[in-house]
This record gives C-alpha cells, structure tokens and sequence, in this order.
C-alpha cells in the first residue's frame, strides 16, 4: 500500500529525513517536504554575513536543489498539526 509522508520543516534535519526516506521507501511511496521558505543555509553563516565576509547569495541554496529526485517540495506554512 503506497502511502504519503510528509516532513514538515525543511531544515538540516528535515532536509536529511526527505532524502533518507526517499531512499529507503518504495518509489510508490510519496515523499513531500513543507517549509514556509524556498531558500536554505546553514545557520553558522550568519556570522560570515554579519561580518561581510559572505553575502546571502553566496550562502543560499533553493531547497528543492538539496533534494533528492522523487522528493517532493511545498512552499507553505505549516500553521497546524491536527492527527
């Protein structure tokens, strides 16, 4: 039976979850990330930026790039878990 499975947040660990479950499940199986941002960095930059030794361009990357082929990406806000 084929099921949906989402991942809500589209953070390292998030990112990382989509990918590995992509990997393990059969492709039948739906793998759908959701975060409110279509871009992503890795929150230690902050620094190099505040600094301006990096701009945010140089630091950002789409989401949808960092994911796996078969893993889908919703741009949303996650405003509710009702299970």
């Amino acid at each position: 039976m084929a099921a949906t499975i989402l991942v809500l947040g589209g953070g390292f660990g998030g990112i990382a979850a989509a990918n590995k479950l992509r990997e393990l499940l059969p492709p039948s199986h739906r793998i759908v990330l959701v975060d409110k941002s279509p871009t992503y960095y890795v929150g230690a930059v902050k620094t190099w930026i505040m600094l301006g030794e990096k701009r945010v361009d140089d630091v950002t990357q789409s989401r949808e790039a960092l994911l796996s082929p078969g893993v889908e990406f919703v741009q949303a806000a996650i405003t509710a878990i009702d299970v």
